[in-house]
């Protein structure tokens, strides 16, 4: 029975230390695991492991490049040396109108997120005594979602409108110079660049109900559980955007030299709107569920619950409580002054057994004459 207390006493910090690690944030599935029934003086153990793992990789690259001119031209008349009559230029109008726009790089991850969580059982119950019981139990989810995006935009646009440079030189009679009107219009519209959107990798960790209750005396018992649950999420965005817009117009530049008659020269109105908008690098992660508190099971009324789970009793009822939960408080039998004294009669068993052999040799026994 020594052997299988020390070897409990030695395992079980190993067992629980090597299952701590990551931030309580993935579902685990439900697990349920029950030593019970075993006969006395026997060795049982049951070791679960669970690992869910989800990656999620996008990348995305673009390059754009508008080139756009426009040529628009009523001018550059002449109208000279006229000698009968009345000399009129008159242009016509120009209407243009230049639209671009740019959205691209656009990133979307759902999950099947079922933020209820999981209930997750152990129990070790019901053992013969002088056994030696024991579960270890450890869940890891893992959610890794990495969206990277790069985007080169870039617009040219040049805009040449002319309704003058017009000329009427040397006429006898009237002249009249009207040059038409010149309405521009540039609208550049670069949004939705690099849009990231993350949903439904949100989890959230169920109820864990741990029992260790009803085994027999002089039983070892111990229940050792772990979560180790991480949702990585990795974003990066970069964008370089160069607008370039050039609008020449040109109503005027009109000549009337040398003319005989009344001169009027009007040039025609110039309305030039340039529009540009630029949005990007927007990133949404949605749906992360919340994460609910583990909560242990409720000891059986015949015991007594502390707050730190180690406690042994003797005779028929319940056995000794070597290991708990990780992060949670599990039910303990017997009272704080029977742990002490198990505690120190144990230190003093093993000093014993340490004088007892270290020497090597058994001291004479007495010969009774």
């Amino acid at each position: 029975m020594l052997k299988k207390v020390l070897l409990l006493v030695i395992l079980l910090p190993t067992f629980t230390l090597s299952f701590l690690r990551l931030a309580e944030v993935a579902l685990a599935d439900t697990i349920e695991v029950s030593v019970n029934g075993n006969g006395s003086s026997s060795e049982n153990s049951a070791n679960v492991s669970s690992s869910n793992s989800t990656n999620v990789t996008q990348s995305n690259d673009a390059n754009v490049n508008n080139n756009v001119q426009n040529n628009a031209n009523t001018g550059n008349n002449s109208a000279s040396s006229n000698t009968n009559g009345t000399t009129a230029v008159q242009t016509g109008s120009i209407n243009t109108s230049t639209n671009v726009s740019n959205s691209l790089n656009s990133n979307s991850a759902n999950g099947n997120c079922n933020c209820t969580g999981s209930s997750d059982s152990v129990n070790v119950t019901g053992n013969g005594a002088n056994s030696s019981n024991g579960a270890v139990v450890s869940t890891q989810n893992i959610s890794n979602v990495s969206q990277n995006n790069s985007a080169t935009i870039t617009n040219n646009i040049t805009t040449n409108a002319n309704t003058g440079n017009n000329s009427a030189n040397y006429n006898s009679g009237n002249v009249t110079i009207k040059t038409g009107n010149i309405n521009s219009s540039v609208n550049v519209n670069n949004v939705n660049i690099n849009n990231n959107s993350v949903s439904g990798f949100g989890n959230s960790q169920g109820n864990l109900n741990v029992n260790i209750s009803g085994n027999g005396a002089n039983s070892a018992n111990y229940v050792s559980y772990a979560s180790n649950n991480a949702f990585n999420y990795t974003n990066n965005n970069l964008y370089n955007l160069t607008n370039n817009i050039i609008n020449n117009l040109n109503t005027g530049g009109n000549t009337a030299w040398g003319n005989n008659g009344d001169v009027l020269i009007a040039t025609g109105d110039i309305a030039s709107v340039v529009n540009i908008t630029n949005s990007g690098n927007n990133n949404s992660v949605v749906a992360v569920c919340p994460a609910t508190p583990t909560t242990p099971s409720s000891p059986p009324a015949s015991t007594a619950s502390t707050p730190t789970s180690s406690s042994s009793s003797s005779g028929s009822s319940n056995g000794q409580v070597l290991g708990a939960s990780a992060g949670t408080t599990l039910p303990a039998t017997g009272s704080m002054f029977i742990y002490l004294m198990t505690l120190l009669c144990f230190i003093m068993l093993l000093t014993g057994w340490y004088l007892r052999f270290s020497t090597g040799v058994s001291p004479p026994m007495a010969i009774r004459v």
